[in-house]
């Protein structure tokens, strides 16, 4: 006989919120296909260098959510942009250091990880 649970038991993060965990290392991950007009086939050589820096500067660094949060994240406090992937709304976070144009948009998923969903190499989404 097989128990069913009487509550069904709900992730948090399962929406691509953002997790509030000092330890918790940076993890990403590519789990479905990137945005068209922001995926690999658009870097330059200069450009896939800036994506492998960023790699570089966090998971290489052992850095956990909440410090790539204070070193790379482009917008402090609520994540103002949600979109729908895969038929669940996401709030999407970008990343990015300094003056530099490069970006890279994505969400939490419900494992942790950081799911990339662009690389917006010259910053072209949101400039104004």
């Amino acid at each position: 006989m097989i128990r069913k649970p009487l509550t069904k038991v709900r992730n948090p993060e399962s929406s691509g919120s953002r997790l509030d965990n000092k330890k918790r290392l940076f993890e990403m991950v590519i789990s479905s296909d990137l945005h068209a007009e922001y995926d690999f086939s658009q870097l330059k050589e200069s450009e896939l260098k800036e994506f492998h820096r960023f790699i570089k500067d966090t998971i290489n660094k052992r850095l956990s959510i909440t410090e790539v949060d204070t070193i790379f994240l482009r917008r402090k406090g609520p994540v103002k942009e949600r979109e729908c992937i895969n038929g669940i709304s996401r709030d999407i976070i970008h990343y990015g250091k300094g003056n530099k144009a490069f970006r890279i948009h994505g969400y939490y998923n419900e494992d942790g990880y950081f799911v990339i969903y662009q690389i917006d190499a010259k910053h072209k989404k949101h400039k104004v």
